[in-house]
């Protein structure tokens, strides 16, 4: 069985994954970049919604390891989809051989730039509050 959850922080209502979709959304919509737009919802609603959980737990475990880790902390290792836009993920492996998927953030671009910037403001933040 597989989980989906999105982070959500429960302290500020701005800083959760829902949040970055839509600003992510908004910012591709304004710059009138509509390819974007559909990678950000294929990426959500079909990538993070359907395909990945429709694997099932013991799939989805190898196909996790076989993908490249873009970020490590602590026990937590976490995967991004390529390039921009994206959508930043990672993944628990319960007692009970089940897998909760959580996805962390997503963003149109990069803040400052570059994806490092992300990691450090956005993405590792979340994570070490899990």
């Amino acid at each position: 069985m597989v989980e989906v959850i999105y982070f959500e922080s429960g302290i500020v209502a701005e800083d959760g994954f829902f949040w970055d979709i839509e600003d992510a959304l908004e910012e591709a919509r304004l710059a009138g970049d509509r390819r974007a737009r559909d990678t950000l919802r294929r990426l959500w609603l079909d990538f993070i919604e359907v395909q990945l959980p429709a694997m099932g737990a013991d799939k989805l475990i190898a196909f996790l390891e076989s993908r490249q880790i873009w970020r490590e902390d602590g026990a937590w290792l976490v995967l991004k989809t390529v390039d921009e836009p994206c959508i930043s993920y990672t993944a628990r492996v319960n007692a009970n051989g089940s897998v909760t998927l959580i996805a962390l953030g997503a963003c149109y671009r990069y803040p400052q730039g570059n994806d490092e910037g992300w990691w450090l403001n956005v993405v590792r933040p979340r994570l070490r509050s899990l």
